[in-house]
């Protein structure tokens, strides 16, 4: 072993993002559209040291911005995410697979969102589920922000959703990618660019979550990492081909030598212990009504209120808001809606750290700069906090945080403050407009305690 550069050159005229290498076929994976002296648009397979790509081809199409970003490959099946709308000549968005021995796409198919934009960074296999992470909005018509889990057999989304949360322009939103899924035997880790997961859990950058106790179906082909097994794989591939059939991977088993332990040595003085912080997660509310005394067309939001009260694609509707062009939160031709009995039921005795504030909102047009306004009561409506905004609203459905775990609101919660005759959440729609539709899908809270 020498670590010189080898005369095997491929030559691949874009990224290579990702390989696997399965007996002596090494598959190749990223945004190219020519390798190995032939047009292979994503994927390609090599027999090294012969350079040429053999004639494995399931391509992913010739859109510019396509690529594949992550290849993982079970028993006879290779799983590919990516950026793509089709595969093997099938519509497929930015996830699929295909048959290991003949390149051809199978019929899995997570339906991923369809946006040009969305991306399957990385992707993982664990007990029959096929965890995967990237720039996405939903899965199968529902709303997954950039990580998701499907049945590796069916396709069938999980009931798993993870809501990686990030960072735009000084405010939160549906921003949070994730970059990278890693697995242990019972644990799935994300990382990203996320600043908030799983609900107002805390979690930056990097979150671990249990995995699932395994798959309830029969699978049609099932890995098996004895490394004393024969190969699984039921396709025999074409001698043009040229793939041989995939060898299990076998299982590490430590040789030699006592099994190591680690040994942790503390350093300084020993930490106090401090109590954890916790919250209550996104809670929706039970009740709203409109402010109908001073407050624009006295009417809040005058379509399906009561569509705000649950995170399901309906919502509630402010038509052509408020009597009065101006854009301060406090004037009084703003339409202004209030939502209450969340139902938080806290242990007695906590300190209260901090509230979070979510809204999944839109708003028909960007013009006059439409936001939302939103004030906090503990004692029924008498009382108000300060106002905290939204950043302008989109014509997209988006998630805006205000507040957050070391956020109080300005002032010293008691746990009485948040029964469900005391708490309210007041939101004020404001635009230098008043022919702005304002529309609001979820109003919800989270409290931080310790």
């Amino acid at each position: 072993m020498t670590g010189q550069v080898t005369a095997w050159n491929p030559n691949a005229n874009l990224i290579v993002r990702d390989m696997e290498l399965v007996g002596d076929t090494l598959f190749v994976a990223g945004d190219f559209t020519h390798i190995g002296g032939a047009f292979r648009n994503g994927l390609a397979a090599f027999n090294p040291p012969n350079p040429n790509a053999l004639a494995w081809n399931p391509d992913i199409g010739q859109d510019w911005l396509a690529g594949v970003y992550d290849l993982e490959i079970d028993g006879d099946t290779a799983y590919v995410g990516g950026r793509f709308h089709s595969l093997g000549g099938q519509p497929r968005n930015h996830l699929g697979s295909v048959d290991l021995a003949s390149g051809a796409v199978t019929d899995w198919n997570p339906a991923v969102s369809q946006f040009s934009s969305a991306i399957v960074r990385s992707l993982e296999i664990l007990d029959g589920i096929v965890y995967f992470g990237g720039d996405f909005w939903s899965v199968a018509g529902q709303q997954r922000l950039h990580a998701a889990a499907v049945d590796q057999f069916s396709g069938a989304l999980v009931n798993w959703d993870p809501e990686a949360l990030g960072i735009l322009e000084g405010g939160l939103d549906a921003s949070g990618f994730v970059y990278d899924v890693a697995l242990s035997p019972d644990q799935v880790y994300l990382g990203g660019e996320f600043i908030d997961i799983a609900q107002g859990s805390g979690h930056s950058y990097i979150a671990g979550f249990e995995s699932f106790g395994g798959h309830s179906g029969t699978p049609t082909v099932t890995p098996t990492l004895d490394p004393t097994s024969t190969a699984i794989a039921t396709s025999t591939p074409t001698a043009t081909a040229g793939i041989a059939s995939p060898t299990p991977r076998p299982t590490r088993t430590p040789t030699g030598g006592a099994t190591p332990t680690a040994t942790l040595t503390p350093v300084g003085p020993t930490p106090t212990p401090t109590q954890p912080t916790v919250g209550t997660g996104f809670l929706s509310p039970a009740a709203n009504s409109p402010v109908t005394v001073q407050s624009g067309d006295n009417n809040g939001f005058e379509v399906s209120p009561a569509n705000a009260q649950a995170e399901d694609g309906l919502f509630a509707q402010d038509i052509n808001s408020g009597m009065s062009a101006s854009d301060s939160c406090g004037n009084r031709g703003k339409d202004r809606h209030s939502f209450s009995n969340f139902n938080f039921n806290l242990p007695p005795g906590v300190i209260i750290t901090g509230i979070q504030v979510r809204l999944d909102a839109l708003v028909d047009a960007t013009v006059g700069a439409p936001q939302m306004c939103v004030e906090l009561s503990w004692d029924g409506g008498l009382s108000w906090t300060a106002t905290q905004l939204t950043l302008t609203l989109a014509t997209g459905e988006m998630t805006y945080l205000l507040g957050g775990p070391g956020d109080s609101w300005g002032r010293a919660w008691q746990v009485a403050d948040f029964s469900d005759a005391n708490f309210r959440l007041r939101i004020t729609n404001v635009a230098a407009s008043t022919a702005r539709d304002f529309s609001l899908d979820w109003a919800a809270v989270n409290v931080i305690y310790e």
